[in-house]
């Protein structure tokens, strides 16, 4: 009995052995890996790190306090000082594109908007030169055959449907331009109003010869009758188309039964 009581204390302190030494087995390395957590968190004074700090003048050193423990504790390093992140390359290139798109939108809206107000004219404006009024110059005319009405006995059968009773083919005024003649003045009466006109040109004389007005000819009241023409009273002694009329003539292309006188 006496060696099974012994045989029990020494198995019973045999197993406590073997349970306190799993027990420091187990805690060695859970206080090891407490301590490198330690380790990364403290540094030691060798390590204490002075961050480079940029100023406008160059560079300058910063310390950093280290906040202590307790005696023979591991000093803490302080954090570095926060700095604004200097933009990548790629982020400088979206920044100036962005502010190239702004500007680009703003010029468009600009030409945009200076398209759509109206731009004042510029151009000067031109004022006509006054123009001279050309003065206007207007003549008498008449187209007579009042001298063959007392002399009926001389007409070629026919005549008295041709002769106007008043005696008077044509008068009143017409307007001249600047070197019209007679006959060219007695062409437009008689195309405007619609008086038949039979003129022949005479080269020997460089002129026209008038033979027949409204259907009157020469010799159709006599042997010397024919038509003549008057400007201001006085008989021409030129062919009518050679005779320029002047501003206030009188002019008159009379049938006569005696021609020339």
């Amino acid at each position: 009995m006496k060696w099974h009581h012994k045989g029990i204390v020494i198995c019973s302190i045999f197993a406590f052995v073997l349970l306190c030494f799993l027990i420091v087995k187990a805690i060695v390395p859970v206080s090891q890996r407490t301590q490198d957590n330690v380790s990364t968190t403290y540094a030691s004074e060798e390590e204490v790190v002075f961050p480079m700090t940029a100023t406008g003048t160059g560079i300058e050193q910063e310390k950093v306090s280290a906040i202590s423990g307790q005696t023979g504790s591991k000093r803490q390093t302080a954090p570095p000082k926060a700095t604004m992140p200097i933009p990548t390359s790629k982020q400088s290139t979206k920044r100036t594109t962005t502010k190239k798109k702004k500007q680009n939108s703003e010029d468009g809206k600009k030409e945009q908007n200076e398209k759509s107000t109206p731009k004042p004219s510029i151009e000067p404006v031109m004022t006509p030169a006054p123009t001279k009024k050309q003065e206007v110059s207007a003549v008498t005319f008449e187209i007579d055959c009042t001298a063959i009405m007392e002399h009926r006995d001389m007409w070629k059968e026919g005549i008295e449907e041709i002769v106007p009773a008043s005696g008077y083919f044509y008068r009143g005024e017409q307007e001249i331009s600047e070197g019209e003649t007679v006959y060219d003045v007695l062409k437009r009466i008689c195309s405007r109003s619609k008086i038949a006109l039979d003129a022949e040109y005479t080269p020997i004389y460089g002129t026209y010869y008038i033979k027949g007005i409204g259907n009157l000819y020469e010799f159709d009241c006599g042997s010397e009758s024919g038509w003549q023409y008057k400007v201001n009273d006085v008989l021409g002694n030129t062919g009518c188309s050679s005779y320029v009329l002047k501003k206030g003539d009188r002019v008159s292309f009379f049938y006569d039964y005696q021609y020339g006188e």
